[in-house]
């Protein structure tokens, strides 16, 4: 975008937002000092609520964060209207250059087949 152009060298805009669990609410303040927009989000699922046994037990100590993992999904919620694109990286995640080919190929949605479509 016009603003951020000259750092970046993109065509986009971008807002980056942090989707937090609220026991993690003491934490969250230095994502906001570093430009995200902080969400406080419970995990979208009842744990208690999964019907397979197995998944049940197991959910809770898989990754790093049990079901909290999960989080993530909420950039799929995101309004369309006001974000066409979301890309999902976790913290550990490193972009090196402007990402305007994917975005352009995710925005073409003409019938010819050539573009990607979202």
């Amino acid at each position: 975008s016009i603003r951020n152009y000259h750092e970046s060298k993109s065509l986009f805009d971008y807002e980056m937002i942090a989707f937090v669990h609220p026991d993690a609410r003491p934490c969250s303040s230095i994502f906001a000092s570093l430009g995200y927009t902080v969400q406080i989000r419970d995990t979208p699922f009842d744990v208690a609520s999964i019907r397979r046994e197995f998944l049940r037990d197991h959910i809770v100590k898989s990754g790093c964060c049990g079901e909290k993992e999960y989080l993530k999904l909420y950039a799929y919620a995101l309004e369309e209207e006001k974000y066409p694109i979301a890309v999902h990286l976790d913290l550990d995640s490193l972009i090196l250059k402007p990402l305007d080919d994917l975005f352009l190929a995710m925005l073409d949605d003409d019938d010819n087949g050539s573009g990607g479509g979202v």
